[in-house]
């Protein structure tokens, strides 16, 4: 489910943009959230969390519970190569509520982890 890897990245970089003090810096990344949105996790991955690390891990560890939840529900596409917001579409004939779950539980455990580890260390935002 890489829709869930996706989220999780987007949601450990929210989470960074969103404890940024300086706004210069807060707008420069903004606009690395945008692509994630689409299924493009580059901007937000390399810009973001891989250089802190420690939320590239979280990133990695909200899309893991949100593929697991996937897998348990046996969630499954209808087709391939959409992912995140486009990514619906392959849900319309059932299964929408629980890919959008997928995704929220992605996003909600990558910026809870990434704000919990970057709140004992404000430093390295």
């Amino acid at each position: 489910m890489g829709s869930a890897a996706i989220a999780g990245q987007l949601g450990a970089g929210l989470a960074i943009v969103m404890m940024q003090k300086n706004k210069q810096k807060r707008a420069n990344m903004i606009p690395a959230l945008i692509p994630a949105l689409f299924g493009i996790s580059e901007p937000v991955m390399y810009g973001l969390t891989f250089p802190r690390i420690k939320p590239f891990f979280m990133g990695c560890l909200g899309g893991a519970i949100g593929g697991g939840f996937a897998a348990i529900v046996g969630l499954c596409a209808k087709g391939t190569g959409a992912s995140m917001i486009p990514g619906m579409l392959l849900y319309l004939q059932g299964g929408m509520i629980e890919y959008i779950i997928v995704l929220l539980l992605s996003v909600g455990v990558a910026f809870a982890g990434t704000w919990m580890i970057m709140k004992k260390n404000p430093e390295a935002v």
